[in-house]
């Protein structure tokens, strides 16, 4: 009976520490334990250098973009360099595409020869995800021709690398053969937040659209109800665009700030209706950010995987003077984002150096490199290097010069070369002798006679 009893007692402790590997594994590979509603997601730290990925689900999955095509539009436009005081005037055509389509879509109300200055066009366009707003910016950055202005959002999409992203219109409304990603979008996000303009304009909660010859004065407001006080109100979140299609669901773009963190999430397709097509009453891309952001601000820190200063490895060197090793250091200092219960000192290294170098070195000089990898999962790339300066030995510098002629096939046939050539100097000099002894006994026989 003691003996089951004592197997019992090793039974639960193993299993107790499988348990601990198993937490241990997971904690790693964290992952949200809520559902995400949203069909695509890619949402990354801003606080790294090169924006960390925190999760992502179907991010590079093509979906159409609603209204995030206007974060293109605004892009195309600001870059242009236009006026944002000029006035333009609201044309028939501006409007026609829409009224085509037989139904409404989200607009201020800027009328047919409304004069309008192209800053209040913009923040239409962001703010209150105007279609007439999209198509008069298009209209004026293209030269009199929309068609042309899709093309410079397109053209952009080249620029930017957004290889699975393309615009047929400049509003977003669902047209075919227009799509984008989470990741794409990402990217696209990513680049419009450098343009301080732009930030301040998507960020925006509300704006006062100036007085104009049809409208007066009048506030408009942000569609992200994530900033306003309604029942989706999150203080951490700021701007940027909603989208709404039947064919790309909700999908949201914000960023959200505390104390300490920065972060970007991209949601594309939340479902706008259920299985048996009856609307939900819960908008569910902002309950997917809302769970994303407490989940990422409650577990991840940015901890100093690499101190710049610390030696990680060491490489012989050849040829050094009074030195046979070097001292390997990273080129700089690595801060990743982690779980926060994971320390960093789990994160795994493997190295990619030579076996030996040859002197001089310089101190900075790069060596070699580290990979930085959490559960196999690569973080980054460092380069090594050189904790000091090494000088080279003249002395062995010479020996081993003098060993490498030595060694050298074309040193050795050179000596046969010259070995040949001493054997023919020295026969022709023999040949030259006898030749010259036989004229001198030819003499002195004459001679004697």
């Amino acid at each position: 009976m003691k003996k089951i009893y004592k197997l019992v007692n090793i039974l639960i402790v193993f299993l107790f520490i499988i348990n601990i590997f198993i937490i241990n594994v997971n904690a790693v590979e964290l992952k949200p334990s809520f559902k995400v509603w949203s069909n695509a997601v890619y949402l990354v730290n801003l606080d790294t250098e090169e924006h960390t990925v925190v999760y992502k689900k179907n991010s590079n999955k093509k979906i159409p973009p609603a209204s995030l095509t206007k974060i293109m539009t605004a892009v195309v436009a600001l870059d242009s360099g236009m006026d944002l005081k000029k006035r333009v005037t609201v044309k028939t055509k501006h409007w026609q595409e829409l009224w085509d389509l037989g139904f409404g879509v989200s607009n201020v109300d800027f009328r047919v020869g409304e004069k309008v200055r192209l800053i209040d066009v913009l923040y239409a366009t962001v703010l209150s995800s105007a279609c007439e707003g999209s198509n008069i910016l298009g209209d004026y950055i293209g030269g009199g021709s929309i068609k042309n202005f899709i093309k410079m959002m397109n053209d952009k999409c080249k620029e930017l690398g957004l290889e699975n992203t393309q615009f047929k219109n400049t509003h977003g409304i669902d047209a075919k053969g227009q799509y984008t990603t989470a990741y794409d979008m990402y990217k696209l996000t990513a680049y419009a937040l450098k343009n301080k303009e732009f930030k301040k304009i998507a960020t925006s909660g509300t704006y006062d659209l100036r007085k104009t010859n049809i409208h007066p004065k009048r506030t408009i407001f942000h569609t992200n109800e994530m900033m306003r006080f309604t029942g989706y109100y999150d203080e951490r979140v700021e701007g940027i665009k909603t989208g709404t299609t039947d064919g790309s669901g909700y999908s949201l773009v914000t960023i959200a700030s505390n104390d300490k963190y920065n972060y970007l999430c991209i949601t594309l397709k939340a479902p706008i209706y259920n299985k048996n097509n009856v609307k939900y009453d819960t908008r569910y891309s902002y309950v997917d950010h809302t769970n994303l952001y407490t989940w990422v601000f409650d577990n991840f820190r940015i901890k100093t995987v690499l101190k710049k200063e610390e030696t990680l490895k060491e490489v012989k060197v050849n040829l050094g003077q009074d030195k046979d090793y070097v001292m390997l250091s990273p080129e700089n200092k690595v801060f990743s984002l982690l779980p926060g219960d994971i320390p960093a000192s789990s994160v795994q290294k493997e190295y990619d150096i030579p076996e030996s170098v040859e002197a001089p070195i310089k101190k900075g000089q790069v060596i070699g490199k580290v990979t930085l990898k959490l559960a196999n999962q690569e973080i980054e790339t460092v380069n090594l290097i050189a904790t000091e300066t090494i000088e080279r030995s003249a002395i062995l510098f010479l020996i081993d010069k003098t060993g490498n002629i030595v060694s050298s096939r074309w040193f050795w046939a050179a000596i046969g070369l010259f070995v040949v050539l001493i054997f023919i100097y020295i026969i022709l000099v023999v040949r030259h002798n006898n030749k010259k002894r036989r004229r001198s006994l030819n003499r002195v026989k004459r001679l004697s006679k």
